[in-house]
């Protein structure tokens, strides 16, 4: 099934659209939706469609920052019934668990895990994006819209105390980095290994204000009766473990996804085998979108692909991208720029 998204996410995108002296109708042609496909926020939308939306709107409208202006449109109530629930949590830390745990209701297709942020950023932790689909599409903009609205929603509800300490783009920005940085306030690095934003440890054990945990209880009932998770086949459930680990898709391993899903390994593979499928093919069909993703949205050197996706040398790359797109990384880079 082609996963969907709600209209909400493009609030503001007319808007902006008919600011930037484009034609919204011609846009949404091109990414093949109806002329009323954002008429109700509510309505749901296909993320791909999404995807290629926002790319050709930032590419056909010369506006590298799309993303980022689009951002200025939201709050939280873009996030529908979501927004309650998250509104009405203790702390900025359970407010980062209950999205990532609800954030489907929003679109399957996104995940959102809160990691450590490593040696690279001692007492801090990070709030990292992924965008799991298969076979993914360019999504610059739509990366950076997340982590725009993220940050802009933070700075809603916790208000003066939140302020990141860095930004990751997976990728190298279209506008220039002082965009970015203008945005978020904040150092911002290109082409990591994962969209994210760098908060202080210490900003999770704050209270969030004039919580009302009735409000949260009933929004919860009402989310847990109306939107059933999705990804109930264990596949589904080892690809969104994957994208959670602190080392992401790349790193994951067998031992560590089947702690995730609190299953002795050898049980996780035989159920995987009962669908058909494997840890391996699953982990390769990751490596895959991931190299896709580094070899057409950034400009990180052969060398550093192939360490980012853990090959020993550039040459198990090469065969690789053989293998998967029947043709060299050189090549698919070359093509699709």
């Amino acid at each position: 099934m082609e996963p969907l998204v709600r209209a909400a996410t493009l609030r503001g995108w007319a808007s902006l659209v008919r600011q930037l002296g484009g034609n919204p109708d011609a846009l949404l042609a091109s990414a093949r939706l109806p002329g009323q496909a954002l008429d109700e926020e509510d309505a749901l939308v296909p993320a791909r469609a999404a995807m290629h939306l926002l790319e050709a709107s930032a590419v056909g409208l010369r506006c590298p920052d799309f993303g980022l202006r689009m951002a200025h449109a939201q709050d939280p109530t873009a996030l529908g019934p979501l927004a309650l629930v998250l509104q009405n949590t203790p702390t900025v830390r359970e407010m980062i668990q209950t999205a990532a745990q609800y954030l489907f209701v929003h679109s399957p297709s996104l995940t959102l895990a809160l990691v450590p942020a490593g040696q690279e950023f001692p007492g801090h932790v990070a709030m990292r994006f992924e965008m799991v689909l298969d076979p993914r599409p360019p999504a610059r903009q739509a990366m950076e819209l997340g982590l725009a609205t993220a940050h802009r929603l933070l700075g809603l509800v916790v208000r003066s105390g939140y302020r990141p300490r860095a930004v990751l783009l997976p990728h190298s920005p279209a506008a220039p980095l002082s965009s970015y940085v203008r945005f978020f306030g904040a150092e911002v690095r290109p082409e990591r290994a994962h969209g994210a934003l760098i908060i202080d440890e210490r900003l999770m054990d704050v209270p969030l204000q004039d919580v009302d945990e009735t409000i949260r209880r009933v929004a919860t009932s009402y989310l847990d009766t109306n939107y059933p998770a999705p990804g109930s086949s264990t596949a589904d459930l080892v690809r969104t473990a994957m994208a959670r680990t602190p080392g992401g898709r790349a790193g994951a391993g067998l031992e560590q996804v089947a702690r995730m899903l609190a299953l002795h390994p050898r049980t996780l593979q035989r159920r995987l085998a009962e669908e058909e499928t494997s840890f391996d093919h699953l982990r390769d069909e990751a490596l895959r979108e991931l190299a896709h993703q580094y070899l057409t949205e950034s400009s990180l050197s052969m060398s550093h692909v192939a360490l980012a996706l853990g090959f020993s040398e550039q040459s198990a790359l090469t065969r690789a991208c053989r293998r998967w797109f029947g043709q060299t990384p050189t090549a698919l880079r070359r093509g699709n720029r």
